[in-house]
């Protein structure tokens, strides 16, 4: 199955859940882009500084995750390594069918990858000067776990932008998205989300 019948498509930056496994077995899940190359490749920028980065450069594989649950994206973003508690437990994830890495259960659909080549490049973002890998990386299986499309909803993506302001510090605008989500999501969804952000804002 092509890569853009999921939606990743060359030139165009995809928000994802990248799956991989510790050095231990334990699962590990961190949002972040993911940019199409065309064919069967896509490329990660990956902090040096992350078990995401270890445990890639350790097994060689991930598994990129297409998922439309705005506090998955949040827990995954903001919990975790140097954060606190574990982002993703076992019970959330089966293992992947090609690669030796773990796939969400909440998944809409998931990448299987294998490492190509990684570069390493210095550059300044909201953390200030950091070095990134560059991951180049080959699909070797997708498989869509539930039908698609899926009806966008503003509240998803609200959710990211949080995600990526707070993972970097930043709390300006997070009312304001947090404002989109409560007008967007059902109740009871939107609620937890904004109850899991109000942690991160005090």
């Amino acid at each position: 199955m092509a890569l853009s019948s999921i939606g990743i498509v060359e030139g165009g930056l995809s928000e994802a859940i990248v799956t991989t496994y510790h050095d231990d077995g334990r699962p590990n899940a961190a949002p972040m882009g993911v940019l199409g190359l065309g064919g069967e490749e896509i490329l990660l920028r990956v902090h040096r500084d992350t078990d995401t980065f270890e445990n890639i450069g350790r097994g060689g594989c991930c598994v990129v995750n297409i998922v439309f649950d705005p506090l998955l994206f949040l827990r995954c973003a903001l919990v975790g390594r140097h954060k606190g508690s574990t982002e993703i437990e076992t019970g959330d994830v089966l293992r992947a069918k090609v690669v030796s890495a773990p796939y969400l259960k909440a998944a809409s659909a998931y990448v299987e990858a294998e490492l190509l080549s990684c570069e390493y490049v210095n550059r300044k973002d909201g953390f200030g000067r950091v070095s990134v890998a560059k991951l180049t990386l080959k699909a070797v299986n997708t498989v869509v776990l539930s039908p698609f499309p899926v009806a966008p909803n503003r509240g998803l993506f609200a959710a990211i932008e949080i995600a990526v302001l707070l993972s970097r510090g930043v709390k300006k605008d997070v009312k304001g998205y947090l404002a989109v989500i409560k007008k967007t999501l059902p109740p009871e969804e939107s609620e937890a989300v904004v109850d899991f952000v109000k942690n991160f804002l005090v």
